[in-house]
């Protein structure tokens, strides 16, 4: 079993996320606290109260990507679970939470249904693929990334290949996709075609030494 490219795979979420994808309405003028008066309630925490019950779906999923980004999962898998407790279809929340049990517990069984439940709830919204908007594109991708990831860490490698199938499909292209794509065509014995890709993403410069070294295991393995 195997995690492929898993170090970036919250990160990336995270990033989308910071992009104002998810972001909280900004608080007018009025609202603003001032740090130095220790009279104003805010005073012990310029960030505003920290009760979470006071919080919308939208402003957990965005804190929990911040936690992601300092390195702080535990605090954020809270902050997700707080979000579904109030918004039980916030897709956003089931994607964070696959890409926390894959990477931070390899839990990939539970991975798995969160991410088949993200798709679902994300289809729900947007419709069956393809899509014309940039962020649904956005959101498309990091859901079958996701998908794929739980499939080939479950073993179920044709699984993932279809999952890479219908990524590529929708002319979609990231830099893990072609050391990952290589990994299960290898997994599932198809050596040559492991090889084409693995060659094709050392050429485009897709996660440059990684692509270079599956290509080496490949080249070794067929005594090359």
């Amino acid at each position: 079993m195997r995690i492929c490219s898993l170090a970036p795979l919250l990160l990336r979420a995270c990033l989308w996320l910071a992009l104002g994808i998810l972001a909280s309405p900004q608080r007018g003028w009025a609202e603003v606290p001032d740090p130095l008066d220790p009279f104003n309630p805010y005073f012990d925490n310029p960030a505003g109260p920290t009760d979470d019950a006071l919080k919308s779906a939208r402003e957990l999923v965005n804190e929990a990507s911040g936690l992601f980004v300092d390195e702080r999962p535990l605090d954020a898998r809270t902050k997700l679970l707080k979000a579904l407790e109030k918004e039980p279809g916030y897709y956003q929340a089931h994607m964070l939470l696959a890409g926390y049990y894959i990477q931070h517990v390899g839990h990939f069984r539970l991975a798995l249904r969160y991410i088949k439940q993200a798709q679902a709830l994300f289809e729900k919204k947007n419709g069956t693929p393809p899509y014309s908007s940039y962020l649904a594109q956005n959101e498309h991708k990091q859901i079958l990334y996701l998908l794929s990831q739980a499939r080939l860490n479950l073993d179920d490698y044709q699984g993932a290949l279809a999952t890479l199938d219908q990524f590529n499909s929708h002319g979609y292209f990231e830099e893990w996709y072609p050391g990952t794509r290589a990994w299960v065509l290898m997994k599932l014995g198809r050596l040559d075609e492991a090889i084409s890709v693995a060659r094709l993403g050392v050429l485009s410069g897709a996660e440059g030494e990684r692509s270079l070294n599956m290509l080496g295991i490949l080249l070794s393995m067929k005594g090359e």
